[in-house]
């Protein structure tokens, strides 16, 4: 029998089966090994890179429709990126990206795309690049202070070897300078797959550090991934300290 004692509780025990039914409706990444992914092939929707991500029909029927995406670049945290081109291959989606407003999505593809899906944002090399980044990447050369987030080490790795070191920082430099107009390998933006991304932070969370063949095989993806890779994250290369201005 429930007295004036037992309403006290109630609150609580409804605060706790809100959060039990919350969580029940969470997507969660699968955790997969960084050796893996040289081992699957991007621009087939069967990989297991799709099977990270919900399959690109099940992102339709959400959208009423459409295909949703959302892109984040690092701003002091990560916050979704205007202005990105987006664009499909595709004989049976041939029509640009239309940008909407709001989270969980930042642009929205017309109808059922199964080709692959295409990024670009165009800005200056040396956009957010200045004498804070140099100083961010020498004490993690040095040991000093090592990086602690994924894109730290995308940004640094400035001639996509996997290595961070005195090469990157030569660049890096002449970019700041002007004496080089545009990063010799890589593009001025990657679009790292959210997938991706999570496995080289785990890394880092778990190691401190990003093994040389993941960092450079995923630092120099192509901007065309395939349709259930909608959501990236954009790197500004050379920008350490993610202060790019966008």
């Amino acid at each position: 029998m429930l007295n004036s004692k037992s309403f006290k509780f109630l609150p609580f025990l409804l605060l706790a089966v809100a959060l039990l039914l919350a969580s029940c409706g969470k997507e969660n990444l699968v955790p997969l090994p960084t050796d893996d992914l040289l081992e699957r092939q991007r621009n087939d929707p069967g990989s297991a890179n799709g099977d990270l991500v919900p399959a690109a029909a099940d992102r339709q029927t959400r959208a009423s429709g459409f295909l949703v995406g959302f892109v984040q670049a690092f701003n002091g945290r990560f916050v979704p990126l205007p202005g990105v081109e987006v664009s499909v291959t595709g004989s049976d989606c041939s029509e640009s990206a239309t940008t909407v407003s709001g989270r969980p999505q930042n642009y929205r593809l017309p109808g059922l795309c199964a080709g692959s899906v295409c990024m670009a944002f165009a800005t200056p090399a040396d956009n957010g690049v200045d004498i804070t980044d140099l100083v961010v990447i020498q004490n993690h050369i040095s040991g000093a202070r090592p990086f602690t987030q994924a894109f730290q080490f995308l940004a640094a790795d400035a001639n996509r070897d996997g290595n961070i070191d005195q090469d990157d920082l030569a660049i890096i430099i002449q970019i700041s300078v002007g004496t080089l107009a545009d990063f010799p390998v890589s593009q001025n933006i990657v679009f790292v797959a959210e997938p991706d991304y999570a496995i080289l932070q785990r890394e880092v969370d778990d190691t401190g550090t990003i093994g040389k063949t993941a960092l450079s095989f995923v630092g120099a993806t192509s901007p065309c991934l395939n349709s259930n890779l909608l959501d990236r994250r954009a790197i500004k290369t050379g920008d350490v300290n993610g202060d790019f201005v966008f």
